[in-house]
This record gives structure tokens, C-alpha cells and sequence, in this order.
């Protein structure tokens, strides 16, 4: 199951085709928990259209304080190399305030910036997940101001996530 949630995560960061067509393959053809919360991800799904759910996560992220900087169509992507798949996109968002005060701290953490919220299609269900900020600090030395500013943005993320899920 952890290798799984690293695919998720990988997605979550955009880190590539050849990793979204990893996670493509890997996943199964239906969402089996409705909520996931394991160390690295924060996990929800709900059994209501994709469309409708990518509209109220880019609402839930504004409503949040946070603005939303791009969503990345993956199944369009993959669709201009001739691969067809169920609809996956990453949603883009950022707090401006909170980046600056992380990029002041650690101008390294700019290269996970901005926040991104994996949406797919899976079966009957729309899943909408996250890696947790939390788990991301842990690759970049530990500063009081960027775990705090960390822990804020995790919290603002799950309720976006919890929101649109509703």
C-alpha cells in the first residue's frame, strides 16, 4: 500500500507522465476507503461526478485564502499521445502570503511550490488528494517559521479537500 501512496504522490507533484502513467496502470478500478489519512497523503472520495468536484475543490481553495495558479488536465495530456484514461488533474493552488514567508526561510522549498491537489476520476467515485506538507519539510532541513507555516497550510489543504468532498 505504501508504494501505491508514493505513486499518488509523485502524481500530486507533477512529477511526469511516466509517473502518471505508473499511477494510471497501479491504481484499481475502484475507490476502496472513502477517506485516507496515512502518514504522507490526505485522501478523500466521494461518489459524485468529477467535473462537479474539481469545480468545488478550485472553490473550497479560494474560500481558504488561497489562490488558484493553474490545474494541469493529466487525461488530456495523455489523450494528445493517443492513452486514454478516466479524467486526473492537479490543481494548482497558493496562499501568497504564507509562500512568502516560507520562500524568506527556505528558498529551496520553491521548487514544491505551489501546493497541488490531485483530482481523479476512479470508477464511481472522485478522488481528491494531497501530500501533506508536513511530509514534504522532512526532505529540507527543519526551520521553526517553515514547520509552522507547514502544519497552516496542511490544515487549509484538508479543509479544501474536506469541502469539496462533502
Amino acid at each position: 500500500m505504501k508504494t501505491k501512496n508514493n505513486l499518488i504522490s509523485s502524481i500530486s507533484l507533477g512529477s511526469g507522465l511516466a509517473v502518471a502513467l505508473a499511477v494510471a496502470a497501479w491504481l484499481p478500478a475502484a475507490a476502496t476507503d472513502k477517506t485516507s489519512t496515512e502518514a504522507n497523503d490526505y485522501t478523500r472520495s466521494v461518489a459524485r461526478p468529477y467535473e462537479q468536484v474539481l469545480a468545488a475543490v478550485k472553490e473550497a481553495a479560494q474560500a481558504q485564502g488561497f489562490r488558484v495558479s493553474n490545474v494541469h488536465d493529466i487525461a488530456a495530456s495523455l489523450r494528445k499521445d493517443g492513452i486514454e484514461r478516466e479524467p486526473v488533474a492537479t490543481v494548482e493552488v497558493c496562499n501568497s502570503k504564507i509562500a512568502a514567508q516560507v520562500l524568506k526561510a527556505e528558498p529551496r522549498l520553491a521548487s514544491i511550490m505551489p501546493c497541488r491537489v490531485a483530482v481523479f476520476q476512479q470508477g464511481n467515485e472522485t478522488v481528491v488528494s494531497m501530500v501533506r506538507p508536513s511530509s514534504l519539510m522532512t526532505m529540507f532541513p527543519l526551520k521553526p517559521e517553515v514547520k509552522s507555516a507547514a502544519a497552516q497550510v496542511e490544515r487549509s489543504m484538508e479543509a479544501i479537500i474536506d469541502t469539496a468532498t462533502r
